[in-house]
């Protein structure tokens, strides 16, 4: 019953503070590959499908690893980058937008050339707030947040979605 609470007290704050999903792309990267983003007016949001990958905000010996099912929440002010490794060249994600979408698709990209291993897969988006209700709630939070599924959990099993 408290989770439940809790779950409407967030839902109604994210609804008063009028957020919205923005930007949101579904990219398949080959290695080596990395991405830099820029800081949003909100929080930015990554979800790891298959593979994995290391985040880091502006220190690479600060890397995480990253692994599918994970959830990765970057708070506003963070420049941060996702890649296959620390030591790899990061494309900014304006210039991944502009070039890497498959064609035929409105929000699938591809990154670097397939090869022999498996590729990463992930989701990327931001969730942007108007007014300033939620300022105080973004400021409390810590940079980075990489929330992992229970162990056994289906999400964490790094499957495909059928």
């Amino acid at each position: 019953m408290c989770h439940r609470l809790g779950v409407d007290v967030l839902t109604d704050l994210l609804e008063r503070s009028r957020a919205r999903g923005a930007a949101f792309s579904h990219t398949t990267a080959h290695r080596p590959w990395g991405l830099c983003f820029p800081p949003v007016p909100g929080l930015s949001v990554h979800v790891i499908v298959r593979g994995e990958a290391m985040l880091w905000i502006d220190d690479p010996s600060q890397a995480q690893r990253v692994v599918p099912g994970d959830l990765l929440l970057v708070r506003n002010d963070a420049h941060h980058r996702l890649a296959s490794a620390t030591d790899v060249d990061c494309t900014p994600m304006a210039d991944h937008i502009a070039s890497g979408l498959i064609p035929g698709s409105s929000r699938r990209y591809r990154l670097g050339q397939p090869g022999d291993e498996e590729p990463a897969e992930f989701f990327c988006g931001a969730y942007l707030f108007e007014g300033d209700l939620c300022d105080g709630l973004l400021r409390s939070l810590p940079d980075v947040i990489v929330q992992r599924p229970a162990a056994g959990s289906a999400l964490r099993a790094g499957r495909r979605p059928a």
